[in-house]
């Protein structure tokens, strides 16, 4: 191979296949094609004509072996992992956040090729850093200056707050050490209320310098509002020259930056989202030959005679099918991520019943909630997932010829999910999780969500990929099919809807089928509980994790948990508390089951009662071979309460937290379990 610039990692590719292959045939050459693209014969088969894509982008080796081959099985043949084709990053510069006093909170780490990450001084050896935010709560860069002049300033000093730690530099060193410049870390769409509290009581000006492009438009109407309900007085603005503050410092003053209303943002942000918009939904939904979004409209018309029927295909058969999008719904702490995990790796492995069985599918995750090295790593590996084959989906993105990471911002992002499909060999399954949190608009109109929703259906269904929404449900009880969030054109767009909710009655958490266009009905929910993990993590720890665990099929339903009447328990416990004060604080169980069904009540609601009773009022066994009592009173006889207590999982196992921070209590299963595997 002859030397030329390329990439570290690339070159080793190409340098570790080349000495593998060439002394097995002459054939086995490195053909060289355009820039940093190479076609070489794939050592993953015998491969005559050279049939391997190799090439660089998004600081990544990408590899597409155009007869099908895997990557990882490519990697595989040349004894090379991912790991061993990383990007070397370099650190560029480190920023400081510090509280009002000066003391080191946490910082943000810049390298080269562009991308941040925070760490924290690590409490037991202040010199050493732990690479998470863990404990801390966000402040605003230079906050000792911002302090000093909101306790001290005047009526005519400025605060400045820009979009990045390189716009406060720029501004410093341009202007002089007395400028006071701010800005929140993780780049636009990250200044909180809390940020703004910082600068209550100042009696200057805060003048907000806002980036030319769609991002730095919302960023700063949303600092605008948030810094003007602590009471100071707030300004916008923009560049004169270049794309935002650092760009202008460069030939132009500290009074020359152009003053600018919220209308006025508003309508530059509005004309960028329509041009963004136009163009995501031109790429999406047209074909590589018909992208000319001038082109005038014409009429299509298709004989039926011409387009060949298929059968429906499914990746779990009656539930989620292959080219479609699916929503997942529920209150939160139902673990509805952590389902989508479990249906994840059983589609990895080809463990779910449907047209998938036994293939690897590959996995694109977008998490915008969760933190990926605390939380969902952490719960891949108490799944099981191959790693290799489950991906974060981030966007790529360039500002000031430097790169970095986001969430996908749909629908203007719609074209690069589809790119990033249309490079994986086998299938795909996609996950937003929320679908919400990746939808610019107002998600609560119909055209906003149809607007992101169409591309992504027709991707799906050019694809055959599977794309799946998680989202949360609106309060209070009614119509299941009417309890997702935001507009109905979530449930009219997707083709199939499974509900979530958790059964107080059994502690089972259960999902049932609301909607499926292609599919039969299915008679039965299904009911899982989650099980506390303890897993092995890469830094050397262990953590504590909710994995999903399939009970078997039910006959309840998740319309009917969230429809119980709200009033039922306190009737019902109103008069179980008298039933057994009258009792004396002690009967036998099925002495009390018979009264409540006297008195008009069900076992099940009975049995909801007692348990939501404070204190509950417990059934227990009254020795070996006696039965079963409800005791509403301290007990002197401790061995009628040693392990013989009908609520077993709660006296006698822990609490452990889920991701939403909803503590959950694991319960004996009191029907026959199935194994951890996919229910039939």
């Amino acid at each position: 191979m002859t030397a030329r610039e390329v990439p570290r990692p690339l070159a080793l590719f190409l340098m570790t296949a080349e000495r593998v292959m060439l002394p097995n045939h002459h054939r086995y050459r490195v053909i060289e094609g355009v820039g940093d693209q190479y076609t070489i014969p794939c050592p993953a088969h015998d491969d005559d004509n050279p049939s391997l894509s190799v090439g660089w982008g998004d600081s990544r080796v990408i590899l597409k072996c155009h007869a099908g081959c895997d990557s990882v099985d490519v990697l595989a043949a040349l004894d090379l992992t991912w790991k061993d084709l990383e990007q070397p990053r370099t650190i560029v510069d480190t920023y400081r956040y510090e509280d009002e006093d000066g003391l080191l909170l946490y910082e943000v780490v810049r390298t080269d090729p562009k991308s941040f990450y925070q760490q924290r001084p690590d409490p037991r050896h202040p010199e050493r850093r732990i690479k998470n935010m863990q404990g801390i709560k966000p402040v605003p860069y230079n906050l000792p200056d911002v302090a000093e002049l909101v306790a001290h300033g005047r009526a005519d000093d400025v605060i400045w707050i820009v979009e990045g730690e390189k716009d406060c530099q720029a501004m410093r060193a341009a202007y002089g050490p007395f400028t006071v410049a701010t800005c929140n870390h993780g780049g636009a769409g990250k200044w909180t209320s809390e940020h703004s509290a910082h600068l209550a009581g100042f009696v200057g000006t805060i003048r907000i310098v806002a980036d030319r492009d769609l991002a730095g438009y919302k960023h700063a109407i949303k600092v605008y509002d948030s810094v003007r309900d602590v009471g100071v007085e707030v300004e916008l603005c923009l560049p004169a020259a270049g794309k935002d503050a650092a760009d202008h410092v460069g030939d132009h003053g500290m009074d020359e930056f152009i003053p600018a209303s919220v209308s006025a943002l508003t309508d530059l942000k509005n004309a960028a989202e329509d041009v963004a918009k136009n163009a995501a939904l031109t790429k999406a939904t047209s074909s590589e030959n018909t992208r000319n979004s001038s082109a005038p409209g014409r009429v299509v018309l298709r004989a039926a005679a011409d387009i060949i029927s298929r059968r429906q295909k499914f990746l779990w058969t009656d539930r989620i099918p292959l080219g479609a999008i699916t929503l997942f719904a529920g209150r939160g702490g139902v673990g509805k991520s952590s389902f989508a995990i479990w249906l994840a790796v059983e589609a990895q492995h080809g463990r779910l019943d449907g047209d998938l069985k036994g293939e690897r599918v590959v996995v694109l995750y977008v998490s915008v909630e969760d933190h990926w090295e605390t939380q969902m790593k952490p719960r891949l590996i108490a799944a099981g997932a191959d790693m290799t084959r489950f991906y974060q989906l981030s966007i790529g993105f360039t500002e000031d010829a430097e790169t970095g990471e986001r969430v996908p911002n749909l629908p203007e992002d719609a074209p690069l999910i589809l790119d990033a499909i249309q490079q994986q060999t086998a299938p795909v399954l996609v996950i937003l999780d929320p679908i919400t949190s990746t939808i610019q608009g107002d998600d609560h109109k119909r055209e906003i969500v149809r607007m992101v929703l169409d591309p992504l259906a027709k991707i799906a269904g050019e694809t055959d990929a599977v794309v799946v929404g998680i989202m949360h449900f609106n309060k209070g009880a009614g119509n299941a099919s009417d309890k997702l969030s935001g507009s109905h054109a979530y449930r009219d767009a997707a083709r199939a809807v499974l509900l979530f909710a958790r059964d107080d009655d059994s502690g089972e958490i259960v999902m049932s089928q609301d909607k499926g266009n292609y599919s039969r009905e299915i008679e039965h929910s299904l009911a899982y509980e989650l099980v506390d993990t303890v897993v092995e993590l890469d830094d050397g720890d262990i953590g504590h994790v909710a994995r999903v665990r399939i009970i078997g099929e039910t006959t309840t339903t998740v319309a009917q948990i969230i429809n119980r009447p709200l009033g039922e328990t306190n009737e019902v416990a109103e008069w179980l508390a008298d039933f057994m004060r009258a009792s004396g604080g002690r009967v036998a169980a099925t002495d009390g089951i018979e009264a409540g069904k006297q008195a008009g009540f069900t076992e099940s609601q009975l049995t909801r009662a007692r348990r939501k009773s404070r204190p509950p009022i417990q059934s227990v066994k009254t020795g070996m071979g006696g039965g079963w009592e409800w005791v509403s009173e301290e007990i002197d006889r401790a061995e009628e309460f040693r392990g013989n207590t009908e609520e077993v999982g709660i006296l006698n196992t822990e609490a452990f937290a889920t991701s939403s921070g909803e503590h959950v209590i694991k319960r004996r299963n009191r029907r026959k379990a199935e194994p951890d595997g996919v229910p039939s």
